[in-house]
């Protein structure tokens, strides 16, 4: 974990640099962290809806699994309130083919979740 190779050894300071737009979001989560030693969520809420909150800040329709996959995939969402995964997890849930918007991709992983 980055906050143990900061924490530990034999140096007087450490930086820590936050990139892209997400950056102000995260600096402040590692802040609660550091405070109080829980990562604050990632999303609104837990389950399928967090896929949705995050494909639909930049996912560009229509477009394949593999697409979603490939550009969406890394990021975070909260599958449970004490369990995060990448956006990766559930796509791979997804049959292959086209998808011609976000709720073609939420209707059919709705029904395929099971709170993974």
């Amino acid at each position: 974990m980055i906050d143990e190779m900061v924490s530990e050894g034999d140096h007087e300071k450490a930086l820590l640099c936050f990139h892209f737009v997400k950056m102000y979001k995260d600096a402040a989560r590692l802040k609660v962290y550091k405070q109080t030693g829980e990562f604050p969520m990632v999303t609104r809420s837990t389950g399928l809806s967090p896929l949705a909150e995050v494909l639909s800040e930049d996912a560009k329709f229509p477009t394949t699994k593999q697409k979603l996959i490939s550009e969406q995939g890394w990021k975070l969402i909260d599958l449970t309130r004490d369990k995060k995964v990448r956006a990766s997890v559930l796509l791979k849930k997804l049959s292959d083919g086209t998808f011609r918007s976000l709720d073609d991709v939420i209707a059919e992983l709705s029904g395929k979740f099971k709170g993974s």
